[in-house]
């Protein structure tokens, strides 16, 4: 349990400039939310196993053929 969060809070860390970056884009007032809803979606994504390992291509143009 303990390596799961360790592993989810390195990921926001490693995140945190591009979501920075990204609710820029958004309203001064609601910059705070967004930026938090994107971290507990991000916290949901990771414990429920949702991210796969990504193919490498050839796996990838296999699935095509």
């Amino acid at each position: 349990m303990k390596q799961k969060q360790l592993m989810i809070t390195e990921f926001i860390i490693q995140m945190e400039p591009k979501i920075k970056k990204s609710v820029m884009y958004t309203s001064p007032q609601e910059r705070d939310d967004l930026e938090q809803e994107i971290k507990l979606k991000m916290i949901e994504t990771v414990t429920r196993g949702v991210i796969k390992e990504t193919p490498g291509f050839w796996e990838f143009k296999q699935s095509f053929e």
